[in-house]
């Protein structure tokens, strides 16, 4: 495989990735293993019109992969990825209280975020329904869906880029959801009290997938004209790192002149990969440069004032390097890098530590 879209870390260092709507296992390195497969041509566990977003997820115990289909309802995957079974989510109808499996040309339709083992927050639309709540599952047959009363005047079905927990799951401690929404207020889910208030509006949304939670905070890198009432940088050709906090999730600005690159939390320390190789520990005031030239090129994300949308920047550098697509951490290989080559296909490389970067 010479493509991953993602990849997720879970117990016992077994890394579950995804490519083409195929979801492959890797219990030792090396020894990748494909446990379930897609029966229809163009599926996809990525999400959003260029395929921006991803909401594959992990609640300690089970892999949550919501797979969007070419004029088709999507489907929900569950993968235990210690015995390697999956199951589908669907009730016998195919649907869930309130919303149906009608075809629908939306292709943000469904999006997880785990908030215990065996059970996500869940938000699904489907033309003119929406559908907010908790599913929880055990095998081989208990499938619950539980609504969520959601605030009064609160369309889902606007702006939904992306949905996230808000730190660990752990005993004693159930996390909260974050539902993020271009142009509108951030959601702010509750699963245990099953409550919906509305948070800050921040940039976060704006990345297409480009943020990393770390120390229960949201982080991410943008670069051009802030939005109105953002924080202002004096230098547009450099990229901004934001965090946003709980309760409020209110923007603000942490890092000015931060390394462009896509953000991996590891080690307690916010990696960015781009055309450098920096690491940041939030606890220091200086950034890290690791003594490696990259072998690709990045190409970084602008946001203009009068754009909400986000525009790709043309890369410099050497034209016959991959292009830097996507980032992700593995328990065996470390940083991944994902890139595309000059002539379309896809190349993968483990990022092995600071002093060089191999392809795999």
């Amino acid at each position: 495989m010479t493509s991953v879209e993602g990849c997720l870390v879970t117990a016992s260092g077994v890394d579950v990735l995804w490519n083409d709507g195929d979801l492959y296992v890797e219990k030792e390195a090396g020894a990748l293993r494909r446990v379930w497969r897609s029966d229809q041509e163009g599926a996809t566990f990525l999400s959003g019109p260029a395929g921006e977003y991803c909401s594959v997820c992990y609640d300690t115990r089970y892999v949550w992969a919501p797979l969007a289909r070419k004029d088709a309802a999507p489907r929900l995957i569950v993968l235990d990825p210690k015995s390697e079974e999956a199951w589908e989510f669907t009730d016998a109808e195919g649907g869930w209280e309130g919303v149906s499996s009608a075809v629908t040309d939306r292709r943000i339709e469904l999006l997880v975020a785990p908030w215990q083992p065996g059970g996500v927050c869940c938000v699904r639309v489907s033309g003119k329904e929406q559908w907010l709540g908790l599913l929880e599952f055990s095998p081989p047959a208990t499938r619950q869906a539980r609504p969520i009363t959601q605030p009064p005047l609160t369309d889902l079905r606007t702006g939904m880029k992306e949905m996230f927990s808000l730190g660990p799951i752990a005993k004693g401690n159930t996390p909260l959801v974050v539902l993020g929404r271009m142009q509108y207020p951030q959601l702010l889910i509750d699963p245990a009290r099953q409550t919906v208030v509305r948070a800050k509006h921040n940039s976060c949304p704006g990345t297409a997938g480009h943020f990393v939670v770390h120390e229960r905070a949201v982080w991410w890198t943008m670069g051009g004209d802030p939005l109105p009432g953002f924080p202002q940088t004096s230098d547009r050709s450099a990229d901004t790192l934001y965090r946003a906090n709980l309760p409020e999730l209110a923007e603000q600005a942490a890092l000015l002149r931060a390394p462009a690159g896509l953000l991996v939390a590891a080690d307690g320390r916010l990696n960015f990969l781009g055309d450098r190789f920096c690491r940041w520990d939030p606890r220091s005031a200086d950034v890290e440069v690791v003594d490696v030239v990259p072998p690709w090129n990045y190409q970084r994300l602008v946001l203009l004032a009068d754009n909400i949308a986000p525009i790709n920047q043309a890369p410099a550098g050497d034209g016959a390097k991959p292009l830097l697509e996507r980032a992700f951490l593995s328990s065996h290989h470390g940083l991944l890098a994902q890139t595309t080559e000059p002539d379309g296909t896809g190349r993968c490389f483990a990022v092995m530590g600071p002093a060089s970067s191999t392809a795999r």
